[in-house]
């Protein structure tokens, strides 16, 4: 039997999560931040107790990926921006700035 999940658990997945998608746009020469109220956005909405952290995964792609990607083929992000990934009363909102931000961030 295995233990369940905490909510510590479940960020750290979320950050390994992005930090693949991270690595992937930093070819197109973006950056990616997750703000800590986007990572515990996406703790929140992508644990389910039944299937643990499997519908995570789906969750970011969903959230971030596809708005991310929809915004790169637009011409909206340019090489050199920073991508800022956060959450209000919405769900996560997605925001960039020509200059890279001074924001604390977890690897």
């Amino acid at each position: 039997m295995f233990r369940a999940l905490n909510h510590d658990d479940i960020r750290q997945i979320v950050l390994l999560e992005v930090g693949k998608l991270r690595a992937r746009i930093q070819d197109n020469n973006l950056n990616l931040i997750l703000t800590e109220a986007a990572q515990d956005w996406l703790a929140a909405h992508g644990y389910d107790p039944e299937y643990g952290a499997r519908p995570l995964k789906r969750l970011i792609q969903q959230e971030v990926e596809t708005p991310l990607s929809d915004n790169m083929l637009s011409g909206e992000y340019q090489p050199g921006d920073t991508v800022i990934v956060d959450s209000n009363e919405n769900g996560l909102v997605l925001q960039h700035t020509p200059e890279p931000e001074l924001m604390l961030e977890t690897p």
